[in-house]
């Protein structure tokens, strides 16, 4: 993987040898792709339009690691789209740390104060990922959250 690569990609060597924190493998850019394209062909989790151009992302914490430490900075990040469950951890992991989310209001109900004892455990259950604490986003990001799917199951998108 080439320098350029990873600068604009925020990913590591490491990272292609499948290890790391994009464990499902990887980012897509063409020009001509949608983020539609993205989600629905390539199975990219995250979706957003990085000057201009839409890229997908595999995973959301390869998301959250490339608009902390590169994106923001860089790149003029516009329309992310989470491709998956509203509500699901991966959802609340994006809203806590690419939007400053807080863990009691988005893990409040009485089944997650019997798992979660404490703040600092929510913070840990929604701020790390397999031992690695994840960047969190001193400029909030607007995310927009669509699934492929009706609620039977039947495609959006033909």
């Amino acid at each position: 993987m080439s320098e350029s690569n990873r600068e604009y990609f925020g990913a590591e060597y490491i990272v292609t040898r499948g290890e790391g924190l994009d464990l499902s493998g990887g980012v897509l850019t063409s020009a001509g792709l949608t983020d539609v394209d993205l989600a629905k062909t390539y199975n990219k989790k995250v979706t957003a339009r990085v000057d201009g151009n839409f890229v997908g992302w595999a995973s959301e914490v390869g998301f959250i690691n490339y608009y902390c430490n590169k994106g923001k900075h860089l790149k003029k990040v516009e329309d992310v789209t989470y491709w998956g469950n509203a509500g699901c951890r991966y959802h609340q992991m994006m809203q806590h740390c690419l939007q400053g989310a807080d863990v009691e209001e988005l893990l409040n109900s009485k089944r997650n104060n019997e798992v979660f004892k404490t703040k600092k455990d929510k913070e840990r259950y929604l701020g790390t990922y397999f031992g690695h604490e994840l960047p969190k986003s001193g400029r909030p990001i607007q995310i927009q959250c669509k699934s492929l799917y009706d609620k039977q199951g039947n495609s959006l998108y033909k």
